[in-house]
């Protein structure tokens, strides 16, 4: 087999077709995977059936092996182990089932350029559940086709070439079908508040409108407080495409649950999140004392500072009337 340097560990199989590269099989032993975006000089534009699967189904091709650098010399080659994958940003086509089986992947990334899905490429990847989308222009469908892949809550980023633009949580949800013996036929049921969020979609477009119109009715659920803050603070955090009526009411129900809110970006966020946290949402004294207890237990030391700083009046504690002459 050929080997070759490259930015991480690969054994594959390839072909070549109209001067881009077809990986008909890719197996790597990195727990981070990133999927290179050149072969011997072309492009990579092409996964295969089954091509990033647990199971190696088989084919011709050649074969190629990329050595990158390597901390753990006795690692596993299966992408059983991957825990997140980054895609090329030239992949023009994704098989059917090509990530079949990566049951600890948790991370996906991928440009949202014009694909060809396949059948199901995201079967019994079970741990899924972080979705990076780089989106150079319009939206081009491939949310959506993660989104109806799976029942599971997607934690999802969008990106530009200026960094975040949108965040946005699709929470999960349990398809039921009981047997209804007498009438010989199935009951089909949802359960949770997710259903609705995953297929949110018009023509495989994200419309926001459309999004924020699932609120109201998520909010009358009970037993969701978690995830409903979390839902609701991506919104006024990135608030791409946000109306004002439906920022008042997202407003409102963190300001419910801010201090749930607070524990979860000082367990999750960073002192930017932080900061934006205290300049959206009012918070008491005792509660900014509180945050600073949890910060200093868990070691966040810029979340400290930043709660510091709003207990000394120099940072915002939410929006304030001002009354100037």
């Amino acid at each position: 087999m050929r080997q070759i340097p490259g930015c991480g560990n690969w054994r594959i199989r390839y072909e070549q077709k109209n001067s881009g590269i077809a990986i008909l099989r890719a197996e790597t032993c990195d727990a981070e995977a990133v999927l290179p975006e050149e072969l011997l000089g072309l492009p990579v534009t092409e996964l295969g059936d089954y091509a990033l699967a647990a199971r190696d189904h088989g084919g011709g091709g050649e074969e190629l092996e990329l050595t990158g650098r390597r901390t753990d010399r006795e690692a596993e080659w299966s992408n059983r182990r991957m825990h997140s994958l980054r895609l090329p940003c030239g992949i023009r086509r994704i098989g059917n089932y090509a990530f079949m089986g990566a049951f600890y992947m948790e991370r996906f990334e991928f440009c949202d350029e014009p694909v060809e899905w396949g059948v199901s490429p995201f079967m019994n990847c079970m741990a899924l559940h972080e979705i990076i989308v780089n989106r150079p222009g319009e939206d081009q469908g491939g949310l959506a086709k993660i989104c109806g892949e799976t029942d599971r809550e997607l934690d999802v980023q969008i990106r530009d070439a200026s960094g975040t633009r949108a965040r946005l949580l699709f929470p999960e949800y349990a398809e039921i079908w009981e047997e209804n013996t007498p009438a010989r036929q199935f009951d089909h049921t949802t359960d949770g508040a997710g259903y609705p969020y995953h297929h949110v979609f018009r023509n495989r477009r994200l419309h926001w409108k459309d999004y924020d119109g699932l609120w109201e009715k998520s909010r009358e659920r009970g037993g969701i407080e978690d995830v409903l803050t979390r839902l609701a603070w991506f919104r006024l955090r990135w608030p791409e495409g946000l109306e004002e009526q439906r920022r008042q009411s997202y407003l409102e129900y963190v300001t419910e649950n801010r201090e749930r809110l607070m524990r979860w970006v000082l367990e999750n966020g960073d002192g930017t999140d932080l900061s934006r946290l205290l300049e959206i949402v009012a918070y008491t004294p005792q509660q900014l004392k509180e945050g600073c207890d949890f910060a200093r237990e868990s070691g966040a030391v810029q979340s400290l500072a930043v709660l510091l700083s709003g207990l000394r009046g120099e940072q915002p504690m939410g929006r304030r009337k001002r009354f100037e002459l």
